[in-house]
């Protein structure tokens, strides 16, 4: 069942079926639980208008010209990899047409967009997004997105961006808190919006191969940061459209938010001798992004601190959620979603919604 969300416009771009379920508070659902214990959130809801945003972001930056060069280019890669293996993969065209791929991919999604799943049950439980995997069908021209896993999203991020973006606009808090507090939520939303693009290129992947069992050709990724034997698109994608190198958030020992902070950005690259260096991020480019401006690549801050060693970096923030959060969590480790649940869970309430930019905390709370 699909419904319009309040105050959708025929001239504002849309997010068509979202769905967005969440766990009871100080719980995590195990991915084979019979009955999960999901929660529908509504259109209005905060944590729902905050994950909106960053869908309809990242979703941007791959309908970008270089998002979609990009995409591409890891599609050719990878299907010449499988081919050149004699493996059955779902696409069966010549690669020259793999641009009209992306398109068809990109306007599935946005028009039925995956399920998402706010919870702490991702990796380590500190993690920011994980895209979780079904075993498909073979044909590519029937593709749909909710049947194919869903994208699970850090429920800590979220809500600290939605707690931020209430003191940004709060006038009773002191100036250096609403000022902390909106440059939280613009990191948050900065992140956000790349893990939803890192993820559905894992999907836009799976959508080409077919098989989740199927490795990414280990030329299409990062170093340092991909399985032994194997490559990681959504890592590739994210450092050649940075224009090199990786961010990372890490804490920020003199935030007022603590714990609840999204924490500071640092741009790292790695040299020939292989050592990873790594600076601020300039906070002009994360309010470029923020506004849609993808024309330009990252950069460090102009008046920060020469680059250090990555390894010498603050504590990482995926670390620094893992130890705030609560005691008892049980963790489980799957990537992948049963066709039962998957079913289950199609037969949930979704919204078309209309989103637009810039991304700002009054479009939150």
């Amino acid at each position: 069942m699909s419904r319009t969300g309040p105050g959708g416009s025929s001239s504002a771009p849309l997010i068509g079926r979202l769905r967005v379920l969440t766990t009871p508070a100080g719980s995590i659902a195990g991915p084979y639980s019979s009955s999960p214990e999901y929660i529908e959130l509504d259109p209005q809801d905060p944590e729902f208008k905050t994950l909106k945003l960053a869908v309809h972001l990242g979703l941007s930056m791959l309908e970008s010209s270089r998002g979609r060069q990009l995409m591409a280019d890891i599609g050719v890669n990878t299907v010449n990899h499988h081919r050149g293996r004699r493996q059955t993969i779902r696409y069966t065209d010549e690669t020259h047409n793999m641009p009209n791929y992306v398109s068809r991919f990109l306007r599935t999604v946005r028009n039925d967009f995956f399920n998402l799943y706010l919870t702490n049950n991702i990796r380590n439980a500190g993690g920011v997004a994980q895209a979780q995997v079904c075993f498909l069908s073979g044909d590519i021209h029937n593709y749909h997105p909710k049947q194919d896993g869903r994208i699970k999203m850090s429920k800590t991020i979220i809500e600290n961006m939605v707690y931020a973006a209430r003191v940004a606009q709060d006038p009773r808090r002191p100036p250096e808190w609403r000022q902390s507090a909106l440059r939280n939520f613009n990191t948050g939303s900065f992140q956000m919006g790349f893990a939803t693009a890192h993820e559905l290129v894992h999907k836009w992947v799976g959508y080409l191969i077919g098989d989740p069992r199927s490795g990414t050709p280990d030329n299409v990724a990062y170093p340092g940061n991909a399985p032994p034997d194997g490559g990681e698109s959504g890592w590739f994608w994210e450092s050649r459209f940075l224009g090199g190198g990786l961010f990372e958030c890490v804490e920020d020992v003199s935030d007022p938010l603590g714990p609840r902070q999204a924490g500071k950005i640092y741009l790292s690259r790695i040299d020939v001798n292989r050592v990873e260096w790594a600076r601020e991020l300039d906070p002009n480019y994360i309010q470029r992004i923020l506004n849609f401006d993808f024309s330009v690549l990252a950069r460090p801050a102009p008046n920060s601190p020469p680059a250090i060693p990555r390894r010498y970096l603050p504590k990482p923030m995926e670390r620094v959620r893992l130890e705030n959060m609560p005691t008892g969590l049980i963790v489980i480790h799957s990537n992948q979603v049963p066709p039962e649940e998957q079913n289950a869970i199609n037969r949930m309430r979704t919204y078309t919604v209309s989103v637009s930019g810039p991304v700002r905390p009054s479009r939150v709370v």
